[in-house]
């Protein structure tokens, strides 16, 4: 699509995030298709790559002047009611993110929660790294998505926020943290404990750079 100009709002909420990269360091393999939400076959570990060169950056603004979702990936105007793949991932966790929304923050344009949970969004992304090259821009993508949501909604920052990222692209859960992070498949059959959480901090080995 060509590039474009979201249109201005006047009344909204606005939220802001980034999310790094990750690279696999043991692959999942696949995924269990039974359980769906991109569950993995194997659980997996990854190396968070330095978010100072490699990051998705993402806004999310909430509008009662929005009548659909948009999202604007690098510029251009991405169709996210569709049938596509990538739009059904998206709604998924939008309306996830919306459903887990406790209170509107302090300052915001919505009377109550539930007025803001209404409300729809306009998503814009930026990857500081070229898309489609084999460094996991979905998963630097979905992981800043799912940071501003939590922001916008007043979602506490758990490690349920990985299942959350994990719908929308697997190795997102990975990028929520830095350093080595162990991606687990877990065994419930509705894919509520595959979840990711870190096992060493960036600075663990000092000279891996």
């Amino acid at each position: 699509m060509a590039l474009g100009t979201p249109a201005p709002l006047a009344t909204f909420d606005v939220a802001s995030a980034s999310a790094p990269t990750n690279i696999a360091v043991v692959k999942y393999w696949g995924k269990d298709e039974a359980r769906g939400g991109n569950t993995p076959i194997n659980s997996s570990c990854s190396l968070t790559l330095d978010p100072a060169d490699l990051r998705a950056e993402t806004v999310m603004v909430a509008s009662p002047e929005l009548d659909r979702d948009e999202l604007w990936l690098n510029g251009a105007p991405v169709d996210v009611a569709g049938a596509s793949t990538h739009a059904r991932r998206l709604r998924a966790c939008l309306a996830t993110m919306r459903a887990r929304c406790a209170r509107a923050p302090a300052g915001s344009r919505a009377a109550t929660a539930a007025e803001l949970a209404g409300w729809r969004v306009r998503v814009v992304s930026r990857n500081t790294f070229p898309t489609a090259a084999g460094l996991a821009s979905s998963a630097a993508g979905y992981a800043a998505l799912v940071r501003c949501a939590a922001a916008l909604y007043g979602v506490a920052v758990d490690a349920s926020l990985s299942g959350v990222a994990r719908v929308g692209s697997g190795s997102a859960c990975r990028s929520l943290d830095g350093g080595l992070v162990a991606w687990r498949k877990g065994a419930a059959p509705d894919a509520s404990d595959s979840l990711a959480d870190p096992l060493h901090a960036a600075d663990h080995w000092p000279g891996l750079r």
